[in-house]
Formats: C-alpha cells, sequence, structure tokens
C-alpha cells in the first residue's frame, strides 16, 4: 500500500515537474521572441539610418531624407509598443532628435551620431564611426553655409539641407475631403464617447488647456474619427511631432500664444517640412508665398524660409496672435489661418455673430473641419 502511494505520489510529482519544465521553456520561448523582434526594430531602423548617412556625404539629399524617414518608420510600424521597452525608447527618442539636428543645424546643438549608434545598440565599426564623424562636420559646414546663403542669397545648393525640394502633399488637402461616418458621428449611443465629451467640457470649464473655447458636439466627432480610422494618421503625426513640439511650444510661449495651439502643426503638415498643398502653401505651418511675407519669411530663388524651423514657427506665432487680437475669438482666429482674415469676415458677416458655429455654414469646406480637427487633436 505505502509503494503504490509512494509510486502516485513520484508520478503526481513527476507530470507536475514536467508541466514546470514546459511552462517556463515557453516562457523562456516567449521571452526570447520578444526579444529578438525589439532587436530586429533596432537593427532594420540602423540600417536605414546608415543609409541615409552614406547619401548625405554622397550629396544625394533626398535619398538621405527618405532613409532617415524609414530609420524612423520601422518604430511606428513595429507592433511593440515603444514605451513598453526602455531600448527601443530610448533608441527613439534620441533618433527623432538626431535628425532632427541633421535636417536643422545650429552652431550649438550638433547631431550625436556616434552617441546615438551606442543607444541603440547598433554594432558600427570604424568605417561606420568615420561615416558618422564626416557627416557631424558636414552638418557643421551646412550651418555655415545657410548662414552665409542668408546674407548674399546665393547659396551653396552643395552644402544646404538634405531634402532636395521635392514636396509631400498636405493633409489638409485631403482634410477637405474628409467625412464622418454615422459610427463616428454618434455620441450619445457610445458610452466611451458621451463620458469623453463630458470631460471636454470639464477640461475647457477649468481652462486646463490654456486658452478657452466653445465645446460642440463635432470636436467629440473628429476624436471618435481619430480613435478608430483615422487612428493611424494620428499616430505617425504623433511621433513625428517628438521632433518639433517641444521647440514649438517655447517659441510659442515666447510669442504669447496658448503653447497648446501649436498643435496646429499636426492638423497643417503632420510636422512635415516638405508638405506642400494644392494652394501652393508650404511648410510646417503651411503659409502661402503672400502671408510668409507678411510676417517676415523670405522667399527667394535659393532661400524658401517657409520650410524652415525657427523663422516659420516664430512667423506663424506671430499671425496667430494677430488674428487673435482681431477676433478675440480662438477658433474664429484659427479659421482665418486656415482660409484667410477675408473669408471669416464675410462669414461672421453673413451670420450676424462673431463666433466660429454661427459662422459655420458659410465658411469653405475645408475650415469647417479643419478647426474642430485641431482642437479634437488637442485635447487627444
Amino acid at each position: 500500500m505505502h509503494s503504490f502511494i509512494s509510486r502516485s505520489l513520484l508520478f503526481i510529482f513527476a507530470i507536475g515537474a514536467v508541466a514546470g519544465i514546459e511552462a517556463n521553456a515557453q516562457q523562456t520561448r516567449e521571452v526570447q521572441n520578444a526579444r529578438e523582434a525589439v532587436n530586429k526594430v533596432l537593427e532594420d531602423s540602423g540600417k536605414h539610418f546608415r543609409d541615409g548617412l552614406t547619401a548625405l556625404k554622397a550629396n544625394r539629399r533626398q535619398d538621405s531624407g527618405l532613409n532617415f524617414d524609414k530609420s524612423v518608420e520601422v518604430f511606428l510600424s513595429s507592433a511593440i509598443n515603444i514605451q513598453t521597452d526602455g531600448r527601443l525608447q530610448t533608441c527613439y527618442n534620441q533618433l527623432l532628435e538626431t535628425v532632427y539636428r541633421i535636417e536643422f543645424p545650429t552652431a550649438a546643438k550638433q547631431p550625436q551620431i556616434r552617441s546615438l549608434a551606442a543607444s541603440c545598440g547598433w554594432q558600427w565599426n570604424d568605417v561606420d564611426l568615420g561615416l558618422a564623424d564626416e557627416v557631424t562636420a558636414l552638418v557643421a559646414q551646412m550651418k555655415t553655409a545657410d548662414a552665409s546663403a542668408a546674407q548674399s542669397q546665393v547659396p551653396n545648393d552643395e552644402l544646404i539641407g538634405f531634402n532636395s525640394q521635392e514636396f509631400e502633399p498636405s493633409p489638409l488637402d485631403e482634410l477637405s475631403k474628409l467625412e464622418l461616418l454615422p459610427e463616428e458621428l454618434e455620441i450619445e449611443g457610445n458610452p466611451e464617447a458621451s463620458q469623453q465629451y463630458q470631460y471636454i467640457q470639464y477640461a475647457v470649464s477649468n481652462r486646463s488647456l490654456g486658452f478657452s473655447f466653445q465645446v460642440h458636439p463635432m470636436i467629440q466627432q473628429y476624436i471618435n474619427y481619430y480613435r478608430g480610422r483615422g487612428r493611424r494618421t494620428m499616430e505617425v503625426g504623433l511621433y513625428r511631432s517628438g521632433m518639433f513640439m517641444s521647440m514649438a511650444r517655447m517659441i510659442f510661449r515666447q510669442e504669447g500664444i496658448p503653447e497648446n495651439v501649436a498643435w496646429l502643426g499636426q492638423v497643417e503638415s503632420a510636422w512635415k517640412p516638405s508638405a506642400m498643398s494644392h494652394m501652393a502653401a508650404s511648410g510646417l505651418w503651411q503659409f502661402i508665398p503672400g502671408t510668409g511675407a507678411r510676417f517676415g519669411l523670405r522667399r527667394t530663388a535659393h532661400v524658401d524660409e517657409r520650410n524652415s524651423f525657427d523663422e516659420a514657427t516664430r512667423a506663424s506665432a506671430r499671425y496667430l496672435r494677430f488674428l487673435f487680437n482681431r477676433y478675440n475669438n480662438w477658433e474664429l482666429a484659427l479659421a482665418a489661418y486656415n482660409c484667410g482674415e477675408g473669408n471669416v469676415d464675410r462669414a461672421i458677416r453673413r451670420a450676424g455673430s462673431a463666433n466660429f458655429w454661427a459662422a459655420y455654414p458659410f465658411l469653405p469646406r475645408e475650415t469647417r473641419n479643419y478647426v474642430p480637427n485641431i482642437l479634437a487633436t488637442i485635447l487627444i
């Protein structure tokens, strides 16, 4: 009897041990697979970044820009949540900073390419590190050439920028065609949307966003859109904003504009410096030539400051300040930024009220989509 019980216990223990071993093995495989997925993202990003350096050194500026974009997009297209992995988060943040410093060089802050390679764990050899040093020196020359161009207006085209004047479509062109679906228009029948709409009302009434505006259901409807079929557009723009948003906030603050209004860049260009609309609006802040000139942006055969960062961002903030002082209303100021003061003034006259939602039916279609889109983006 005791022998039978002993054998039974041994059998049970053996089964438990085997199950434990299998569970541990499964856990080990999952950890290994996760580690390999992270390594693949880092490796692919590093390859594209190095190709970008090679192209920049060879003065293939458009190829360089495309490869730098791909090095960032590897993170965006991955199924891994960057925020949950320390290595990915560190590499991604430093990659954004480095690409920004290459595209917009300053004497004070040079791109730290060697440091980036180390943070991302790229196994670079002496040739790769030498390439990094050459590009760092080249970027310093770009800044010197850019300063000379600003004075002489005859720049050395071999040195300025890593992107040629190949422009990307502006998101504003798609915005003018956007029609919300019935499920995106639904608020009361959607518990999550209804609760979020109540939060919006609370946030605006408490001025926690830094400025006030009139709450309208359409703002929540655009949030519904970005939670669904517009999610990818929003995510790509939010990730790209890492290169620009902190500096845009600083400039807006210096110019007396609420920092959150800088999210206008998300809707205007999805933070793409080379964005151009069918109306010839260009750059992160989508200035048409005439408005750009009004606010100090030079445009010659060689230099177009609408595609700069510092100058164009400051001009955008000053234009917004001018518009707010004109209308004393942020919705109308944003509308005028999109379609011009003349269109907004006519819409106000037809509505008989200096209120965006009253003037809404009389504004261009793109502008009707534009203002609630920006407010939704700020709230997201």
